[in-house]
């Protein structure tokens, strides 16, 4: 669910609004959003493999993921990055999940925009936007098209992230099945960088 301006948006619009975000400071700021819009929202402060959203179906889910551990919003153990510290354990674990889980919750023709961009970190090129696409038919989707989301223009050049289209054509498919694990978590990333659960 990010910062709650994709909530903000959806509740203006008159829309129902469905949320999950694992970061620590986000139940609150959450809580704040739903008062003051007194909107259809229900949020849930937990990791989205974990999250259990019964019967919904949506008409479109909107979200962007974390680019592996890319993007640190948290060192908290309930992070994507710091549960599946390689990027083919983070792909297995979460992104698989986070698409499957997303697929069977869509209605019928329903469409998933994901916006997903190639990164570099260690110098290391981590491939998101072909990654998630090959996982994203794997599971059922339909790709439609790429739109370019504009971040800004630098100097003189142009500054965008691609947004893939997904659609839903029907059909379920087989969520994985990921064992949480419990106590004390300790993970290198890249052998530079160390978290546990104290910090």
């Amino acid at each position: 669910a990010g910062y709650g301006g994709r909530a903000v948006v959806a509740l203006a619009a008159g829309r129902k609004y469905v949320g999950v975000d694992p970061h620590p400071n986000a139940e609150e700021a959450f809580s704040a959003l739903k008062e003051c819009t007194a909107g259809d929202l229900t949020f849930y402060n937990l990791p989205f493999e974990e999250v259990q959203l019964g019967s919904l179906r949506a008409d479109l889910i909107l979200t962007s993921p974390p680019y592996f551990s890319v993007e640190r919003y948290s060192n908290n153990p309930t992070q994507s990055w710091v549960r599946y510290p390689t990027f083919d354990l983070w792909v297995d674990r979460f992104l698989k999940v986070l698409l499957s889980k997303s697929f069977n919750h869509l209605k019928d023709g329903g469409v998933m925009l994901l916006n997903v961009s190639d990164s570099y970190l260690n110098k290391m090129l981590i491939p998101l936007v072909q990654t998630s696409l090959d996982v994203a038919q794997s599971v059922g989707f339909v790709h439609e098209q790429t739109l370019g989301m504009l971040l800004g223009s630098f100097g003189r050049r142009r500054k965008e992230e691609p947004v893939l289209v997904l659609r839903k054509n029907g059909g379920e498919c087989v969520v994985p099945f990921i064992p949480v694990l419990k106590g004390p978590l300790r993970r290198e990333v890249y052998s530079s960088t160390t978290v546990s659960e104290e910090e």
